[in-house]
């Protein structure tokens, strides 16, 4: 403890006093103290002085910790940081325990003959036996710096330099070893080269623990993870292999997955995270969500993926128009206005179709009872009226058509077919009137435009007045499509 107060005071002092209960000892004297300090009764508490002599320094300092405080107040603290029993410093109070972070993964290597460290038993900790006459502890949070620190008699000095990059932040305490003649740089030896040349060992068992124990971390430090971890499988690290199964890379509205699964998938997509994404893609795939900070490390880590900011507005402005839409009125599945008697139920529940006084009808593709916005047009000749109801088709992501198209077309299949049992329903009585003329010459122009045979109508009187008005009905449809294509690729 004496040499740790006066490692971390670290300056000139006149009078460096340690007093306890009714005893004084002068800590310049050690070691020679240290027969003092022995027959010291184990009173509890002590208090540690560092006095300089007044003078035109002692002035000097004053005035200038007026704007600054002192550098000795921080270099204590973190020279003494793992001294591992209650301490004060003016006033201020540390408790002498390593505290464990919410979320931190720890693992202590130690004799348990002759514990070290001071680390607490507590179940935050994962104890395991040590290989070497040493104690590592490995804290794997966020909030703890990669790097190393070496504690010596319960003060921290600086070991040398290693030829390797340390990924978590280790804590060497090291039994009685060689230091040069400040006292705070330990002198290389075997011993200490071996216990240093051993660390990334004990990184590497850290490593597949917190593989084990990542998913029960809370939500909220699993993401503070994701830029460390990335920067590690992005570089040369030799843990990537312990990393390939957590599942850390986040996904838009999935579960995050790990590198293993996502390298096996066959296209890989990512996006901003600034860039909205509130739903899963309309097309299927995953998209990570990066954030700046580990953009590039992912980017190095999966030069294959591919930007899906445009998609990812896309699919969303699809949900925009979808909720609008989840909105509109519910319509019950029937015809609005066609005459019962000349309407059709349509095979399979699918809907009702019907002839109308109106050349241009309602015709609504309903899905859940709410009407697409879909044309109809092309289905079907003026005058008739269809209501479908298909739980099986939707807008495709751009809201213009509907998907799949071979739905669209075997629907029209059906149409095509029930519309001459339609055109049936119309007597020689009805065709007196003007509306049902045109009810029937408009949709055998359909028919016969569409390749189907009139011919069976050909017997009805008011085809025999009127033939002429037929025909010129078909050119008008045949003239059309020289300059329209008709069909699906048309309404693309």
């Amino acid at each position: 403890l004496a040499r740790a107060l006066m490692q971390g005071a670290k300056s000139k002092a006149a009078t460096m006093h340690l007093e306890t209960g009714d005893t004084t000892i002068d800590l310049k004297e050690f070691p020679h103290c240290a027969g003092a300090v022995n027959e010291l009764k184990e009173t509890g508490e002590g208090t540690f002085y560092c006095r300089r002599k007044l003078g035109m320094d002692v002035a000097k300092r004053y005035l200038k910790s007026l704007q600054k405080p002192h550098n000795e107040i921080p270099d204590l603290t973190a020279t003494l940081q793992y001294l591992p029993i209650p301490w004060s410093l003016n006033g201020v109070q540390f408790s002498g325990k390593i505290e464990p972070l919410d979320g931190e993964i720890a693992i202590l290597w130690e004799n348990p003959d002759r514990p070290t460290s001071g680390v607490p038993d507590t179940e935050s900790v994962i104890r395991l036996p040590s290989p070497l006459p040493v104690a590592v502890l490995c804290r794997l949070h966020p909030a703890c710096p990669e790097g190393l620190t070496t504690v010596l008699t319960c003060y921290s000095v600086q070991a040398p330099p290693v030829d390797f990059v340390l990924t978590t932040h280790l804590i060497l305490w090291l039994p009685t070893v060689a230091t040069d003649l400040s006292g705070r740089n330990l002198v290389e030896s075997h011993f200490l080269s071996e216990c240093l040349q051993a660390l990334p060992e004990f990184e590497s068992l850290a490593w597949k623990t917190f593989a084990q124990k990542f998913s029960a971390l809370p939500p909220a430090v699993q993401n503070e993870w994701i830029g460390r971890l990335m920067k590690l499988w992005a570089g040369e690290s030799s843990f990537k292999t312990d990393l390939v199964d957590v599942p850390f890379l986040p996904l838009a509205c999935e579960e995050p997955t790990s590198p293993r699964l996502w390298r096996q998938r066959g296209q890989r997509f990512h996006v901003p995270a600034a860039v909205p994404c509130q739903h899963p893609l309309k097309t299927g795939e995953s998209v990570v969500l990066v954030s700046p900070e580990w953009e590039a490390d992912y980017v190095d880590a999966f030069p294959d993926s591919q930007d899906a900011t445009e998609a990812v507005r896309r699919s969303e402005r699809f949900y925009q128009k979808k909720n609008q839409w989840l909105e509109s009125p519910v319509y019950p599945i029937e015809l609005l206005d066609s005459p019962k008697r000349l309407s059709l139920n349509l095979p399979g529940e699918l809907g009702a179709v019907g002839l109308s006084p109106q050349k241009l009808p309602p015709r609504r593709w309903l899905c859940q009872g709410r009407e697409l916005p879909y044309s109809l047009r092309h289905l079907l000749p003026p005058y008739v009226e269809v209501v479908i109801q298909d739980n099986e088709a939707f807008m495709d992501i751009d809201w213009l058509i509907l998907e799949p198209s071979e739905r669209v077309r075997s629907v029209e299949e059906v149409l095509n077919r029930e519309l001459p049992h339609l055109v049936d329903r119309l007597t020689d009585e009805d065709l007196q009137g003007k509306v049902h003329q045109e009810q029937f010459l408009h949709t055998l122009a359909w028919l016969s435009h569409r390749g189907r045979s009139i011919s069976v109508w050909n017997e009805r009187p008011f085809l025999k007045d009127h033939p002429e008005r037929l025909q010129t009905l078909i050119d008008e449809l045949a003239e059309k499509r020289k300059v329209v294509p008709v069909g699906n690729e048309a309404r693309r």
